[in-house]
């Protein structure tokens, strides 16, 4: 198995060779085979050379770069602690919960806050409720009962005589609104 370092000296190989081959060199052979359309081999073969001369610059320039930061020691530190990993056995059990379970345990606990705050808002509602039927059950009764004293001061006027102050009496008690 190759190492990770010697991958990437495979992957700037790569790069360098694409990047070669991208540059607008085309034109600038054009441009000189017009000016000096005798020379076109000469040119040709200048352009190669340079060609060559830039990709073993740029690969120097970066295999010294990766030499000063000492990249080659930091892939083989990698490519120890993968086979070190490798090496020991699996864990079946998920230490961090996954991103699943995060977002169903923030959910599920703005439901429960949701759901006291609902169940808070509900319960007083009935109390609310409650103090508003008592309320109306009272005014109801104390309504049933002027309607019935008035009801019997009617029966009571209408089977037997009576004197306009008693009758007056009895309406002050009833607290009839007078107009």
């Amino acid at each position: 198995m190759k190492s990770s370092y010697d991958r990437l000296e495979r992957l700037v190989d790569k790069w360098l060779d694409l990047s070669c081959e991208r540059m607008n060199l085309k034109h600038l052979l054009s441009t000189l085979n017009r000016l000096l359309p005798s020379h076109e081999e000469e040119i040709n073969n200048a352009l190669q050379q340079g060609k060559c001369y830039f990709q073993s610059q740029l690969r120097i320039l970066i295999m010294q770069e990766f030499q000063d930061r000492r990249l080659h020691e930091a892939m083989d530190e990698l490519d120890q602690c993968i086979k070190e990993a490798e090496g020991r056995p699996r864990i079946d059990t998920r230490i961090l919960p996954t991103p699943k379970q995060v977002i169903r345990g923030l959910v599920c606990h703005e439901k429960e806050e949701e759901y006291h705050r609902l169940k808070t808002e509900y319960e007083s509602l009935q109390r609310q409720n409650h103090q508003w039927i008592v309320q109306m059950e009272e005014k109801k009764q104390a309504r049933e009962e002027k309607a019935y004293r008035f009801h019997q001061a009617i029966l009571k006027i209408t089977q037997q005589p009576v004197q306009m102050d008693e009758l007056l009496d009895q309406m002050h008690q009833m607290k009839l609104p007078q107009k």
